[in-house]
């Protein structure tokens, strides 16, 4: 009784957290809203649960039972039946739902067809059991489709924490599985299966589940939080504080380095060619040391007056132009080394982005690609359109990264480059970019094969296509988004 009002007291309030506050981070907006419903029907069970302990005490006292007419009875043991069997039925779907949209490989189609197809078996379980009140509940067939929700849930969960790639996220799915998985067995083992087998319930289950899930749920709003209200202490915010300024301090200098090995670079080429006539082919060398100065300053001036959090400046741009500039930028390394670019842009979308920061991690990727060319001296370069995402591609066909690596590749000042000035930071600062764009970096490489570096945008951040006056009004770009995923 005592653990099924703290229960309700504390879901209520986690309820309210979800669905009033919002989701700045519409990556995860999904998955917390589906964690929100299995409150709400943690909330309805926990109800039904201290109604039942309530109303025959209730009706043992003689002024209570003389005080509650016969029809008040009535429909508190309809509330009690209908809160009981709205809970019974709908967590094994909520939780299967759960693990479908925190899957990682799973679009959005599938959470659409999930939505409607895998709520067959539970409506028609709660139609009848409405129409049969006085009828014991169906367990024997609710049980066929029940366990196999549950356990395909738990599946998901581990599917999704073995397909992650980045170990930051990794971590956090593990930490996900195994505060969900066990205390989801036990409510499957207490409410589900021990009844149709005949298995006594024992009050020790109740309080594992009880106190298991206000621990985790804790846990999760103050380490993670939830929907952006999360707790934080005063020595996390000073050693979060330090990180910034670490990072922040480190992209520069990175920043710094790779346009000063340009510029200097382009400086070398103009002695040799000052002793030749052809002025053009000077002003040209000038025009991309020029190029290089500007974004460097910009990048020194955005990065000097937000040094706490990385500043995304919003604007609607091409990314092929973006691309464009970031490949100029690297013109006079691809000249030298004799490196072929082949490109396949299958669509030219305007974005709503921040050039800056896309062309440098555009740029840190190119050039880390250019390092890596051994003798197959291609690079390739793709725009394509996926599940609700705009990709952008690298793939060079370099030495590769050996597989025991890979989890450490998009970690800050990690590099297998022998040269002192390679600090490791190129992929940590196109993360950073790409999470700050609500986005995805996809990392994947094998020894002596090469390396496949892609960008994902959200189609939130689409705004047309290049010369496309058809996209131009909001609603034919929401129309077009719409039916992005339609095949």
């Amino acid at each position: 009784m005592i653990i099924s009002i703290v229960l309700i007291v504390f879901f209520l309030i986690l309820c309210v957290l979800i669905f009033v506050t919002d989701s700045k981070r519409d990556v995860y907006k999904m998955t917390c809203r589906w964690i929100g419903v299995s409150s709400i029907v943690g909330v309805i069970g926990n109800i039904a649960h201290a109604w039942a302990g309530l109303l025959p005490r209730l009706e043992q006292r003689g002024h209570a039972g003389q005080a509650l007419h016969a029809w008040l009875l009535e429909s508190a043991n309809w509330l009690y039946l209908i809160f009981t069997i709205i809970a019974y039925y709908a967590l094994p779907y909520v939780f299967f739902m759960f693990a479908i949209a925190f899957h990682p490989e799973l679009s959005a189609k599938w959470h659409r067809r999930g939505l409607f197809v895998l709520l067959i078996p539970a409506l028609a379980s709660l139609i009848y059991s409405l129409a049969n009140a006085q009828e014991e509940f169906p367990r024997l067939f609710v049980i066929l489709w029940i366990v196999p929700y549950f356990a395909a849930g738990g599946v998901l969960l581990i599917h999704g924490f073995r397909a992650e790639c980045n170990r930051l996220v990794r971590g956090y799915r593990l930490f996900i599985c195994c505060a969900f998985i066990p205390v989801v067995c036990l409510v499957m083992l207490k409410d589900y299966v021990f009844p149709v087998f005949g298995v006594e319930q024992e009050a020790l289950i109740s309080w594992s589940i009880g106190l298991s899930t206000i621990v985790f749920v804790t846990y999760f709003c103050i380490r993670f939080g939830i929907l952006g209200v999360q707790i934080k202490f005063e020595k996390e915010r000073i050693i979060g504080s330090v990180r910034a300024v670490v990072s922040s301090t480190s992209m520069l200098n990175h920043a710094i380095k790779n346009e000063i090995g340009k510029i200097d670079f382009q400086l070398t080429k103009l002695t040799k060619l000052a002793s030749h006539p052809d002025s053009q082919a000077i002003l040209n060398e000038i025009e991309i040391a020029r190029n290089s100065t500007i974004h460097l300053l910009e990048v020194v001036k955005r990065i000097e007056y937000h040094s706490r959090v990385l500043e995304i400046k919003e604007e609607r741009h091409s990314l092929v132009d973006i691309l464009e500039r970031s490949l100029l930028m690297n013109a006079a390394s691809m000249a030298s080394e004799h490196v072929e670019i082949r490109k396949d842009y299958q669509l030219r979308p305007i974005l709503t982005v921040d050039s800056v920061h896309i062309q440098e991690a555009f740029s840190n990727i190119v050039m880390n690609a250019l390092e890596a060319l051994d003798t197959d001296k291609r690079i390739d370069i793709s725009i394509r359109k996926a599940d609700k995402e705009i990709c952008v591609a690298f793939k060079d066909y370099g030495k590769g990264m050996q597989e025991d690596l890979l989890p450490f590749a998009l970690e800050p000042f990690f590099s297998t480059k022998k040269n002192r000035q390679n600090f490791g930071l190129g992929l940590s600062y196109c993360l950073h970019v790409m999470e700050k764009h609500r986005g995805r970096l996809l990392f994947a490489s094998r020894l002596n094969e090469g390396t496949t570096v892609t960008l994902c945008f959200p189609v939130t951040r689409y705004a047309g296509e290049e010369a496309d006056a058809a996209l131009e009004s909001p609603a034919k770009r929401n129309a077009w988004r719409e039916g992005w995923d339609c095949k």
